[in-house]
């Protein structure tokens, strides 16, 4: 079967969002997950993302399946009312590039590589090679190296 054969065949997916308890989300998923296996119901797909506190979402055709999915179990608050869009889904779940919120005098720790847990100060960012030049605060005399985007995790927006 090809994509676009599957894609006609598949109904149309919609995202809810189930409200639960704070710091509860992994739990109520797996409650979920149990349920819907069990009472084999159309929910495609459960999310639950670390930014969405006390938030889970949940891929069904009809929100009816959903209701029923959550109905009774412990740590559910509500069902938030209406849908979301895929392209919002995406946006929350999509990873966001470190270096794209870093710009000069900004302060960083490394944390990776040779200079792992040395804090440090942007001087330049080259966001198309993915890179940053760093001048290391911990050393005697002004140090630059030139790190990955990946291995370092801003600590506070300079002046």
């Amino acid at each position: 079967m090809s994509e676009e054969e599957y894609r006609e065949k598949k109904p149309k997916s919609l995202f809810f969002l189930v409200k639960t308890t704070a710091r509860q989300e992994q739990n109520v998923a797996a409650l979920v997950e149990r349920k819907v296996k069990t009472q084999a119901l159309d929910i495609y797909s459960i999310i639950v993302h670390p930014e969405l506190k006390g938030y889970l979402i949940l891929e069904s055709p009809k929100s009816s399946v959903v209701d029923l999915a959550v109905r009774d179990l412990p740590n559910i608050r509500r069902r938030v009312q209406g849908t979301m869009s895929l392209e919002d889904v995406e946006r929350i779940i999509k990873p966001k590039e470190v270096i794209e919120g870093l710009n000069p005098g900004d302060m960083v720790e490394v944390i990776a590589g040779p200079f792992q847990g040395i804090k440090a100060q942007v001087i330049q960012v080259d966001k198309e090679r993915r890179e940053l030049v760093l001048n290391i605060l911990e050393s005697a005399y002004p140090l630059k190296v030139t790190v990955s985007g990946d291995y370092v995790k801003p600590i506070k927006k300079g002046s």
